[in-house]
């Protein structure tokens, strides 16, 4: 949810009553540009991490 937040924040997404940050559009834009080709793969943080601390030591 942190990168959905951090994304929104940073394209200027924000409910106008909350000033909390639009996490479904940041959501549905993701998806979007999955779709679309623009993300072409996601590696999750956990196997990044530890694929280079392993490598590194």
């Amino acid at each position: 949810m942190k990168i959905l937040e951090k994304l929104a924040a940073k394209r200027g997404w924000f409910y106008k009553l909350s000033g909390e940050p639009l996490i479904e559009e940041a959501a549905r834009t993701v998806i979007r540009d999955y779709h679309k080709a623009k993300l072409l793969f996601y590696v999750p943080p956990e196997e990044y991490l530890g694929a280079g601390r392993a490598g590194s030591q």
